[in-house]
C-alpha cells in the first residue's frame, strides 16, 4: 500500500521506495532481508523500509503478511525529534501485544531497536520466547539495539512484550536476515571497482560504489548485499558508521548509492557526506542460501565544498543605462531626504561602476563608469539614508564593458535610518551579506540566489528559460519542419517517469503522452530511481514521435526491465498521442537505473539508430548475440536495417542482426555531424575514462569492465569522471546554424551531468563543454567550458538539442528549495547568442489600450548601431520584421510587447510587459466588469494628474490612466464618462448599465462651476476630438448652449455627504461676477459672501494629504452646490500623513436671491477628498437676507 510522505520536516529526505510490491504473496527465501520500521502511517517511511503502522496481522506492503494480534495504531508515534526516522518513530506495545511476521521456518538474524527521542522508557522484548531486553532502561533520546539467531518453528516471528509494572516498551524498528545453515559455504569478498582506488577524492553528494568478482563455492547465486560508509581516523581506521543499506537485492546489490540507504549516528538526516572527510566503504554479498562473504573494504576522500565565483568587471555601459527592478518590473524610484538612500555597485576598495541616487524628479540620477583600469571583485552598497529604505527582492540589469548582460538578485532589504547594507556578487547575479570593510569576497552566506544558476562563459551569449514546469526532463527532440501557427509543436522533451511533454511555438508547455510506464519508476535517487523513458526522435515524414524506455517484462512490481522502442502516434498534428506501437521489445535483456536503453536518433539513411547500455554486465557489450552494450540500426518498422554490418536474414532474426557498433558501457548521448555524416557519442566510464567517440559500423569499443577498456576508439577521455550524457551539433545543416555565429560552427557541445543531484557549482560537471572535430573525426580542441552552473541550487545539466534560435538543454532538477530530486519544477533552458552589439532597443506606440479589435502603430526608437534587422514579438502569438509595423490585436487580452534589433555586432532586446490592454472597457479601472462610481470614478477622482510611468499596466489603470499614456487627464475622463453611458452589455461591460451624474463634466461628483468652466472652453467644438466630447452633456456629438441647460439642471448635485461640524460669518455682499453661470433674476438681488473659520483638527480631515479643500454653499432645500475652491497658504507637502490646520477668510459666492425673496436660510460645507473614502465635509447653517432694492 501507498502511503503519504510526511512534509514540513526539517530532516533530509530521500523518496520512499518499497521493496516488495508483488500483487501475490512472493515465495520467501532464505536469503530474504526484512527491514520494518514502527510508524504512524501517514509519517515518511525510511528507505527500502516496510511501514509497520500498528494494523492487526494481514497481508500488507509487498502483500507480505505481518502485524499485530490487537490493534495499534493508535500507539503508533512520530516524535520530530530525531534527524534519524527511524528512531524518531515508534509503537509502544499495549498490554498483551503481540507482533508477528509470517516466514518460512529456519533460523534468522533478529535486530530490534527500542527507545523513545521524548520520554524515559523501560523495555521488555521477547523472540519467539527469547528475552532480548528484560528491564532495559533508556532515557528520552537514547535507543538500544537487541538481537540474535532467533529459529522460527511454527511460520511466524513472534515478539512480545511481557507484563511487567514498569513496561513501558516502544519498538523503533526490526530487521530480519535469513542466517545460512552451518554447510552453506561463503562467497569470496566482493572486489571493489568504485571508488576506483585508495585514497580517491569524490564528491560528498555523489558517491559511486560498485563491486564485482562474486564467486560461491556451492554455485549458489547472488542474491543481495550489504553496503556501509564508515567515518575513519587520520590512519583509515573505522570510528563511526555514517551510512548503510542491508540485504539489497537488484542492480544495486553490485552498484549502489547514497539513495539508497539511510544516514546514521552523527550523519542521521544528512542527504551527503561531510566535505573534505576520510571515509571507508565496504561491502559483502550474501549468497541465496543466506551466507555472507567477507568484507572488501576501501578508503576514500571527500572533495571540500566548491566556492561560488565572484563577478569580475572592468566597467559598466552606459547605453543601454542600468535597470534597477522590483518584483513587477517598475524601477525603483528612491525617495529624496536630508540623507537620500542610494545603490553602488563598486570594488572593495571603492572604484564605483554603478551609482543609483534618489532624484527630485521622478525617477533615480544613474551613472556608471565605462572602464577601469583592470577587472575587480564587485559587490553592492545599498544605503538606507535618514529615512531607512524597506525594497522586496529587486534585480540589477546592467551591460558589462566586454558587452555581456548580467542581472544581480537583490534581497528584500528592510534598512533603519543611516544604514547600511553590503552584498558581493557571484558570477551568475547570486548575492551573498558581506561587511564593511572586506576586501575580499565572502560567499559564505547568501543573501539571494540567482534564478537561472547557469551562465554563458563566452561574451556574446545569454542563457535563458524556455520551458518550465518539468519533472526530470531527460532529452529534447525538435520538430525539423515546425508549423507557422502559435499552437503548432515546436520541440518535445521525455521525463524519465513517463511522459512526454510537447513545447508549442507560442511557449506553452502541454501533455503529449503520460503514463508510458508499466511500473512504479520512483525508486531511491540517485539510485534504483534513475530509470524510465530516456531517448526521444521526431520523424520528420509523418510526425511521429519515437521514445526508447525500460519496461517491466510482466508488470510486476520488482521484476527485471529491459528495453523497448516504442513509436507514439498522433492525430491532431503532433499535439497529442493517440495511441502507440512497440516496434522493437528486448524482452529477457536486464537493464537497471542509468545503464539502459538511452538515445535515438534518425541517421541520413532514414534508419533509427538506438544506445543501449550494457545493464551492469560489461560481459554483454562484447556479446553479438545480445542487444545490450550495443548502438543498433532499425527501420521505423523495428526491423534491423538490411545495412548492419552483421546482418543476416538467413539465420533467423537475433540481436546479432540489429548491431551497428558494439562494446559500449552506457552510451547515453549521440548526434550526427553534417560534415562528415557520421554518430558520435558519450558515455560514462566505471569511475574513471568517460568516453567521446565517433561511432563506425561494425567497429568495436571494447568495453569489458575495466576503465583502460574505455580508451579504445576515444576522441576524448575524461580522465576523472565528469559524466558526458548528451551531444549536439551546432551546424549550418540544422536549423541554419541555430543562429550562432560562424566560428562555432560544426562544433559539438557536450552536457556534463558531475554527481548526481549536488548542490552548488561542480569541478567535475554540471556545465556544457564544446569541442573541435576535424575533418578525419579527431579531436581539434576542447573541451572548452561554454555554459556552467554557478548557483546555489541543484541543477544540472542532461539533454541538449540544437534548435532554431540557439542550443536547448534541459537542468534535470528543480533548482531551489527542493526536498528530492524528482520534484516538478525543472526547465528547459536556450543558450543563445545575441552578440556585442552597441545601444539599446525601445520603442513607442501611438496607442496602448483600447475595447474590441485594437490597431497598433508602433515605432522602433532604438539606438542600436549598424542595425539591419527588426523582430517584433506581439504576445498575441503574431510577429513581424518590419522597423515600424501596425498590428490588429483581435482577442482580448493584456499582451507583452518584444523588440530585437540585430547588426552585425549582435543583438539589443526590449520587452515591455503588459504594455497592450486589449478588448476591454479600459474605464473599468479594476477590471472587475462593471463601470462604475463606486470604484472607477474613485480611482479616476484620487488619481487625477497622477504621472504613472513606471507602474504596472494594472496599476496605471487602477490610477485611472485608463488610455495608458502615463497621465491620467482628461481623455481618461472621456472614456471613463462614455463607459458610464453604454448600456449593459457593451464594450465588455456587465451588470446593469450606469449613468454618470448628468452635467458632471470633469468628473468629480459633484456638478459645480468647474463643468461649466469645462463646458465654456469646449464650447462649439464636435465629435473627434475626446476632450471636445468631455462636455457633451445630450451626446448629440457636440459641445452648444443645450449641454449647457444640462448642466444647469443638474447644479449642486452630488454624490457625498459625510457631515461634520463647523462654522461661517457673513461678510459684504457683492454683485455677481460677469460669466458667472447663473440666471440672472428679474431685479436686483444681492449675493452673499462668507468668511470661512473651520478648525480641521481632530475631525476626518486628519487622513486628507495635499488635495484642494472646497467649499460647497447651497440653500439647505437644495443639493450641495460646491463653487470655488479654497487653498490653505502653505499648504503641507506631499510626505505629511495628517493634517492640523486652520483655514481664515475663506470668500465664498452663492447664487443671487430670486426676485420677491428677502431671506434665505442656506447651509455651507466644506468639502474634501480623502484617501480611504469619496470625501469628508463640514458644514453650518448660514441666513442670507435682502439689505434692499
Amino acid at each position: 500500500m501507498n502511503r503519504p510522505q510526511r512534509a514540513g520536516s526539517l530532516r533530509a529526505r530521500q523518496p520512499r521506495r518499497l521493496t516488495y510490491e508483488q500483487l501475490e504473496v512472493r515465495q520467501l527465501l532464505t536469503a530474504d532481508v526484512f527491514l520494518v520500521n514502527f510508524q504512524p502511517e501517514a509519517s515518511f517511511a525510511p528507505t527500502r523500509h516496510l511501514i509497520d503502522s500498528g494494523e492487526t496481522f494481514s497481508a500488507q506492503d509487498g502483500n507480505l503478511r505481518y502485524g499485530w494480534n490487537l490493534d495499534h495504531t493508535d500507539a503508533a508515534a512520530e516524535r520530530n525529534a530525531s534527524p534519524d526516522q527511524r528512531l524518531d518513530t515508534l509503537i509502544e506495545f499495549r498490554p498483551g501485544g503481540v507482533w508477528e511476521l509470517q516466514l518460512p521456518n529456519g533460523e534468522y538474524e533478529v535486530t530490534v531497536s527500542v527507545g523513545d527521542p521524548n520520554a524515559d522508557a523501560v523495555h521488555y522484548l521477547l523472540a519467539e520466547g527469547q528475552s532480548l531486553l528484560a528491564g532495559e532502561a533508556t532515557a528520552a533520546g537514547q535507543f538500544v539495539q537487541a538481537g540474535g539467531t532467533i529459529s522460527v518453528t511454527d511460520g511466524r516471528l513472534t515478539l512480545q512484550s511481557p507484563s511487567a509494572a514498569d513496561n513501558s516498551t516502544c519498538v523503533n524498528y526490526v530487521y530480519v536476515v535469513g542466517a545460512a545453515d552451518a554447510s552453506n559455504q561463503a562467497p569470496s569478498a566482493p572486489v571493489i571497482q568504485e571508488p576506483s582506488f585508495p585514497g580517491q577524492v569524490v564528491n560528498p553528494s555523489d558517491v559511486h560504489m560498485e563491486a564485482v568478482g562474486y564467486a560461491d563455492p556451492d554455485g549458489n547465486l547472488h542474491a543481495n548485499s550489504d553496503w556501509e560508509i564508515w567515518t575513519t581516523d587520520s590512519a583509515g581506521a573505522p570510528l563511526e558508521l555514517a551510512w548503510t543499506t542491508i540485504g539489497i537485492g537488484g542492480v544495486e546489490r553490485l552498484h549502489t548509492h547514497l539513495g539508497d540507504g539511510v544516514f546514521v549516528n552523527s550523519h542521521s538526516g544528512r542527504g551527503d557526506l561531510m566535505f573534505g572527510a576520510g571515509y571507508l566503504m565496504r561491502v559483502r554479498f550474501r549468497d541465496d542460501g543466506g551466507a555472507v562473504s567477507p568484507w572488501g573494504e576501501r578508503v576514500f576522500l571527500t572533495g571540500s565544498a566548491t566556492e561560488a565565483f565572484p563577478l569580475e568587471l572592468e566597467g559598466v555601459a552606459a547605453d543601454p543605462p542600468p535597470h534597477w527592478l522590483d518584483g513587477l518590473g517598475r524601477e525603483v524610484d528612491l525617495s529624496p531626504a536630508l540623507q537620500s538612500p542610494y545603490l553602488l555597485l563598486e570594488s572593495a576598495g571603492g572604484e564605483t561602476l554603478i551609482a543609483i541616487n534618489a532624484s527630485g524628479a521622478p525617477g533615480n540620477s544613474v551613472t556608471t563608469q565605462p572602464m577601469l583600469d583592470g577587472h575587480v571583485d564587485v559587490r553592492l552598497t545599498l544605503f538606507g539614508g535618514s529615512g531607512g529604505l524597506t525594497l522586496g527582492e529587486t534585480d540589477l540589469h546592467f551591460v558589462g564593458a566586454d558587452g555581456v548582460e548580467h542581472e544581480v538578485y537583490l534581497p528584500a532589504v528592510d534598512l533603519p535610518a543611516g544604514e547600511t547594507l553590503y552584498l558581493w556578487v557571484a558570477s551568475n547575479g547570486s548575492t551573498f551579506f558581506g561587511s564593511q570593510g572586506q576586501q575580499n569576497p565572502d560567499f559564505s552566506s547568501l543573501a539571494r540566489a540567482s534564478i537561472l544558476g547557469f551562465v554563458a562563459l563566452e561574451p556574446g551569449y545569454r542563457v535563458e528559460v524556455a520551458a518550465e514546469g518539468l519533472r526530470l526532463p531527460v532529452n529534447i527532440a525538435f520538430v525539423p519542419n515546425p508549423g507557422p501557427d502559435p499552437d503548432d509543436p515546436q520541440f518535445y522533451v521525455t521525463e524519465l517517469y513517463g511522459s512526454v511533454k510537447v513545447v508549442l511555438n507560442n511557449g506553452e508547455v502541454r501533455e503529449y503522452a503520460s503514463d508510458l510506464l508499466n511500473y512504479n519508476p520512483t525508486g531511491n535517487f540517485p539510485g534504483s530511481g534513475e530509470q524510465g523513458v530516456a531517448g526521444i526522435v521526431v520523424d520528420p515524414a509523418s510526425g511521429d514521435v519515437f521514445i526508447t524506455r525500460a519496461t517491466d517484462a510482466d508488470g510486476i512490481e520488482g521484476g527485471p526491465h529491459h528495453g523497448q522502442v516504442v513509436r507514439l502516434h498522433s492525430t491532431d498534428e503532433g499535439r497529442s498521442s493517440s495511441g502507440e506501437t512497440v516496434i522493437l521489445d528486448m524482452v529477457g535483456e536486464t537493464q537497471g537505473q542509468s545503464h539502459q536503453i538511452s538515445d535515438i536518433s534518425i541517421g541520413p539513411d532514414g534508419n533509427l539508430y538506438v544506445h543501449n547500455g550494457d545493464g551492469f554486465d560489461a560481459t554483454t557489450a562484447l556479446d553479438l548475440d545480445s542487444f545490450r552494450g550495443k548502438i543498433l540500426s532499425l527501420d521505423l518498422d523495428g526491423a534491423p536495417a538490411a545495412t548492419n554490418p552483421f546482418y543476416d536474414p538467413a539465420d533467423g532474426l537475433t540481436a546479432r542482426d540489429f548491431v551497428f557498433a558494439y562494446g559500449f558501457r552506457n552510451p547515453f548521448g549521440g548526434a550526427w555531424r553534417a560534415e562528415d555524416g557520421m554518430l558520435y557519442e558519450v558515455e560514462n566510464g566505471p569511475g574513471n575514462n568517460d568516453r567521446l567517440a565517433r561511432v563506425e559500423s561494425g567497429e568495436g569499443y571494447g568495453w569489458n569492465g575495466s576503465g583502460a577498456s574505455m580508451t579504445q576508439n576515444a576522441i576524448y577521455n575524461w580522465t576523472r569522471p565528469h559524466a558526458p550524457v548528451d551531444i549536439a551539433f551546432v551546424q549550418p545543416e540544422t536549423f541554419n546554424g541555430s543562429a550562432f555565429p560562424a566560428v562555432v560552427q560544426d562544433t559539438a557541445f557536450v552536457t556534463e551531468s558531475g554527481p548526481t543531484w549536488a548542490a552548488g557549482p561542480q569541478e567535475n560537471g554540471k556545465r556544457i563543454v564544446r569541442f573541435e572535430i576535424d575533418a578525419n573525426g579527431d579531436l581539434a580542441d576542447g573541451p572548452i567550458p561554454f555554459v556552467e552552473y554557478q548557483g546555489q541550487g541543484r541543477a544540472s545539466v542532461a539533454g541538449i538539442a540544437a534548435g532554431p534560435d540557439g542550443l536547448y538543454f534541459s537542468d534535470l532538477y528543480a533548482d531551489l528549495d527542493m526536498q528530492n530530486p524528482t520534484a516538478v519544477g525543472a526547465r528547459i533552458l536556450r543558450v543563445r547568442y545575441v552578440g556585442l552589439a552597441t545601444g539599446s532597443a525601445d520603442f513607442i506606440s501611438d496607442v496602448r489600450a483600447g475595447d474590441g479589435d485594437l490597431t497598433v502603430q508602433f515605432t522602433d526608437t532604438s539606438t542600436v548601431v549598424g542595425a539591419t534587422q527588426w523582430e517584433w514579438d506581439f504576445g498575441d502569438g503574431s510577429t513581424s520584421s518590419d522597423q515600424n509595423p501596425a498590428h490588429t490585436y483581435a482577442t482580448q487580452g493584456v499582451f507583452d510587447v518584444r523588440l530585437t534589433v540585430t547588426s552585425e555586432q549582435g543583438e539589443r532586446s526590449k520587452t515591455q510587459t503588459d504594455y497592450i490592454v486589449a478588448g476591454y472597457a479600459l474605464a473599468d479601472t479594476n477590471q472587475d466588469g462593471v463601470v462604475d462610481h463606486t470604484t472607477d470614478v474613485a480611482n479616476f477622482v484620487s488619481g487625477w494628474l497622477t504621472t504613472t510611468t513606471g507602474l504596472t499596466t494594472q496599476q496605471a489603470l487602477e490610477a485611472g490612466d485608463n488610455n495608458l499614456d502615463g497621465i491620467v487627464d482628461s481623455s481618461d475622463a472621456f472614456r471613463l464618462r462614455r463607459a458610464l453611458f453604454e448600456a449593459a452589455g457593451s464594450g465588455g461591460l456587465g451588470g446593469e448599465a450606469m449613468s454618470p451624474l448628468q452635467g458632471d463634466y470633469n468628473l468629480d461628483q459633484v456638478v459645480d462651476q468647474d463643468d461649466y468652466s469645462v463646458w465654456r472652453e469646449e464650447y462649439g467644438r464636435a465629435a473627434g476630438s475626446q476632450t471636445a466630447l468631455r462636455a457633451d452633456g445630450n451626446g448629440d456629438g457636440r459641445v452648444d448652449a443645450a449641454d449647457y441647460s444640462v448642466w444647469r439642471d443638474n447644479l449642486g448635485a452630488t454624490l457625498t455627504s459625510e457631515q461634520i461640524s463647523s462654522s461661517f460669518t457673513e461678510v459684504e455682499s457683492s454683485e455677481p461676477r460677469p460669466g458667472m453661470a447663473v440666471q440672472q433674476p428679474e431685479s436686483r438681488s444681492h449675493r452673499p459672501r462668507w468668511a470661512l473659520a473651520a478648525s480641521l483638527s481632530g475631525s476626518s480631515f486628519m487622513a486628507a494629504r495635499q488635495e484642494p479643500v472646497e467649499v460647497v454653499v447651497a440653500p439647505e432645500s437644495t443639493q450641495w452646490n460646491r463653487s470655488r475652491a479654497a487653498h490653505e497658504e502653505g499648504a503641507p507637502d506631499r510626505a505629511r500623513a495628517s493634517l492640523d490646520r486652520t483655514w481664515n477668510d475663506t470668500i465664498v459666492d452663492v447664487g443671487p436671491l430670486s426676485a420677491g425673496q428677502r431671506s434665505v436660510q442656506y447651509t455651507a460645507m466644506m468639502h474634501r477628498t480623502v484617501a480611504e473614502s469619496l470625501s469628508s465635509d463640514v458644514q453650518a447653517s448660514i441666513t442670507s437676507v435682502r439689505r434692499g432694492e
